[in-house]
């Protein structure tokens, strides 16, 4: 499960998986795919991929190179979901292939987002910098609108006439999987009252999820600022590695857990949606506290017990304003 991944990926050294991928063999079968030659230019590693970034000699457009790590299957759900939404003009990429190869995990290959990353903005009260919270809710808005049926057995038909397979996890599962472990270590490093606090909201918010009626959307499942590029007026989404289907508010509570928006809370919430209930509002404070807790486990066991301030602030915030709400 999501929450589950993210906890075991922390207290323990990442395991030096660079060495699965021969750059020389890499670069030699892009080049052999298009007969053109490239340069390339940086690496980092995603989700489940290692995302390389390369141009060609004669064109000034970057390009980036994705290779599954996890399994070979990853890259190819992510190539349909991209073609998907560029069908929707959701997505603002010109440019897909998939490259199979025989020598390592297949290759997915597109051009980079245009603009700059959304982490690379300053937060600030200007009008300019609320009209892109604007585009940003706007742009989510759009891939939420995407109509979907899941079966239940992992496949997810978008409304273009296509069907592709990918993780469908129940909504109820997503959520509480992992709380009972995520709960026992936060009893061990926050004090207790903030801890019952914490249950109370969990326990009493459980019925309220289960019997939740909502239009299941296509959530990005990873809105962090690094996913986000920002060209003037438009707004690109990228990395749809862990896509699923659930509840749209879960996407907008993701975003906002990912900077220091309390101050735009309120303005970005009713950018998503003018007509928005005071009853989806709490929810997206009990996803926003959900998400939290597991982003404070995990920065607690990378520093080794040493409290996150940003991440424990951010869980006072919601917890003051679920009091308003009951």
């Amino acid at each position: 499960m999501y929450f589950s991944n993210i906890i075991n990926k922390v207290a323990r050294a990442k395991p030096d998986i660079s060495s699965n991928i021969d750059v020389d063999i890499l670069k030699k079968t892009i080049e052999s795919y298009f007969d053109l030659p490239i340069i390339m230019k940086d690496r980092y590693s995603g989700t489940h991929h290692f995302v390389y970034s390369f141009r060609f000699y004669d064109r000034n457009q970057e390009y980036i190179a994705k290779i599954s790590y996890a399994s070979k299957s990853q890259i190819h759900i992510e190539y349909q979901i991209i073609n998907l939404l560029r069908q929707k003009k959701i997505v603002d990429i010109e440019f897909i292939h998939l490259v199979q190869n025989s020598q390592m995990n297949d290759i997915l290959i597109c051009n980079k987002a245009k603009g700059q990353q959304f982490r690379n903005i300053e937060i600030n009260t200007s009008i300019q910098y609320y009209n892109k919270l604007r585009n940003i809710a706007e742009k989510i808005k759009e891939l939420h609108s995407i109509n979907v049926i899941s079966d239940g057995y992992g496949v997810i038909q978008f409304m273009v006439g296509e069907t592709l397979k990918a993780n469908n996890y129940s909504w109820f599962e997503f959520l509480y999987s992992t709380i009972d472990e995520e709960m026992e270590f936060l009893k061990t490093i926050i004090k207790p009252e903030q801890y019952d606090e914490i249950e109370g909201y969990i326990i009493s918010y459980h019925p309220k999820i289960k019997k939740r009626i909502f239009r299941s959307s296509v959530l990005h499942g990873d809105l962090s600022s690094k996913n986000i590029f920002v060209a003037e007026n438009n707004i690109s989404l990228i990395d749809f590695e862990d896509v699923i289907i659930g509840d749209p508010l879960f996407d907008i509570a993701n975003f906002l857990s990912f900077y220091k928006m309390n101050n735009y809370f309120n303005f970005f919430v009713k950018c998503y949606d003018s007509e928005i209930t005071k009853e989806s509002e709490e929810i997206i404070l009990f996803y926003y506290l959900r998400i939290m807790i597991a982003k404070f486990i995990l920065t607690s066991k990378v520093n080794e017990g040493n409290q996150p301030i940003e991440s424990l602030n951010k869980i006072s915030f919601v917890l003051n304003n679920l009091k308003s709400y009951n």
